[in-house]
């Protein structure tokens, strides 16, 4: 067991200065309003890029980093909680044209993930208005797996859990090709956990822990996925929820996941690192706005809590991740996305506690380039992180002393 983690401390009341979601109609207005300031500045954008040297790996690139980020400045606002329908809808709206023709040839099928049974403690204790509730989630089987939908585990059949990305604030599991190249690289079953966004009083943390910890249980318990069969993965903020169910279950005693896989992990609710300052210039996140969400998300927990491990896991103390050691871990970071400094910092303690980690410096590469189109990034991301991801699945079956069973190769 790690040693015992510094608990992060609630509040008497809410933070009354929180930010809150405002309707959807009155953000997609705003967003409305904000493109034609991101398009307007795209000449300028073309002229720094050439005359400035401004870091990117292409100019489309550049450009779609630039432009995201004026439209993100201009609209620094977030919805508020979605419906049941929303969550569990099989056409979210993408942020990726692909994604859609990404699941052709997938099943998906949606399952409700039942509220936690085991009691609150350590991390997921919260306020009396944070309470355990169902979830949507979904659950893609690719052809070759051994299972399919919501089947028990067949013997020796592997899982990735995948956490989806959007500050705490915004996504869905389906909302990008991802999920869907994961479980055609791995021929493995995916179960993309829908958690609460963090919006609201009773939506905010420990909401979304409780959700992905609900997840967890659904896939072992439920499913009857043993822990070390399962590929924990996650990318942005749902790189930050995965770790902090990692941290949850060292806590608590529970068996930890055989494998690890993050993509641009926010790693440090503080940020406190020098790569906000010199990135914000070549990423399209936006510290501001990241600090908004921030206060949403920890409204329930005192100002100094966002440096405690579940906040802020890149400052994690020597020992935090010792109940990790054995679990494999594959990390990618862009070297030029603001976080990239923290998940230097990330994978660092996580070697310093005995954890195997393969990590990938996308080099001039913007936050979750992995899953960036390669016409904007100039490189095949998604192959390479799946082909990471392949390799954890691989050592998972030679540790189980089993026979590999990744019946295609990665394009």
């Amino acid at each position: 067991m790690p040693p015992a983690p510094a608990l992060p401390s609630l509040r008497s009341a809410p933070d009354a200065g929180a930010p809150n979601g405002v309707p959807l109609r009155s953000l997609q207005l705003r967003a409305a309003l904000a493109l034609p300031a991101g398009l307007l500045s795209v000449p300028y954008h073309v002229v720094a890029y050439y005359a400035c040297g401004r870091p990117a790996r292409s100019l489309l690139a550049y450009l779609l980093a630039r432009v995201v980020y004026t439209i993100s400045c201009w609209t620094p606002v977030f919805r508020d909680p979605e419906s049941w329908d929303e969550a569990a809808s099989l056409s979210p709206p993408s942020i990726d044209p692909a994604a859609g023709r990404a699941y052709a040839g997938l099943e998906v099928a949606v399952v409700t993930v039942p509220e936690g049974t085991r009691p609150q403690e350590a991390y997921t204790l919260g306020p009396s208005g944070v309470e355990k509730a169902e979830r949507p989630a979904f659950i893609i089987t690719p052809p070759g797996a051994r299972g399919r939908a919501d089947s028990r585990a067949a013997p020796g059949e592997k899982l990735i859990l995948y956490i989806h990305g959007g500050a705490y604030v915004m996504g869905h599991p389906l909302w990008t090709p991802f999920p869907a190249t994961l479980a055609r690289a791995t021929a493995l079953r995916v179960l993309g956990a829908q958690y609460r966004k963090a919006v609201s009083e009773a939506t905010a943390f420990p909401a979304p822990l409780l959700d992905a910890a609900a997840a967890w249980e659904y896939a072992t318990e439920t499913l009857g996925f043993a822990a070390r069969d399962i590929v924990l993965a996650g990318d942005s903020a749902g790189g930050h929820l995965a770790l902090a169910l990692l941290s949850h279950l060292g806590a608590t005693g529970q068996a930890v996941p055989g494998g690890l896989a993050l993509l641009s992990p926010w790693s440090d609710f503080t940020a406190s690192f020098d790569s906000y300052a010199a990135n914000e210039g070549s990423d399209f996140l936006v510290a501001a706005g990241l600090a908004r969400a921030v206060r949403s998300a920890t409204r329930h927990y005192t100002p100094e809590s966002v440096a405690a491990q579940l906040f802020a896991p890149a400052l994690a103390p020597e020992g935090a991740w010792r109940h990790l050691a054995g679990t494999r871990a594959f990390v990618w970071a862009g070297t030029r996305e603001i976080f990239f400094g923290e998940v230097q910092a990330l994978v660092k303690g996580l070697r310093r506690d005995g954890v195997s980690v393969e990590f990938v410096e996308d080099e001039d590469g913007v936050h979750n380039g992995a899953m960036l189109p390669p016409a904007f990034v100039g490189h095949e991301g998604a192959a390479r992180f799946n082909a990471g991801v392949r390799d954890i699945v691989r050592d998972l079956y030679v540790a189980n002393g089993e026979d590999v069973y990744l019946p295609y190769a990665v394009a």
